[in-house]
């Protein structure tokens, strides 16, 4: 039987970032992923999980420049050990 997870970043999208954890909760789901979160210090979003029980199942790593300019160097000869900025 599949097991879903909740897009945190595309799904409840009326709400404030760390409030979607509580209605991906709210809607019985146990895991939550989130694209670029690093706007948000990591020990918020560590307590969001812990506060709601959930378990968080998919995280981005951070791009180099995804507002403006290339948005990846894993494929760039001689990117290997780039970090984003």
């Amino acid at each position: 039987m599949p097991r879903f997870c909740a897009n945190l970043s595309l799904m409840y999208s009326e709400l404030p970032f760390l409030d979607r954890f509580g209605a991906a909760r709210t809607a019985g789901f146990d895991g939550v992923e989130v694209l670029f979160p690093y706007d948000v210090a990591a020990n918020e979003i560590l307590d969001r999980l812990a506060v709601n029980d959930l378990r968080l199942v998919l995280i981005n790593c951070p791009p180099p420049n995804y507002a403006d300019g290339p948005r990846g160097f894993a494929a760039v000869p001689g990117g290997r050990g780039q970090v984003p900025a």
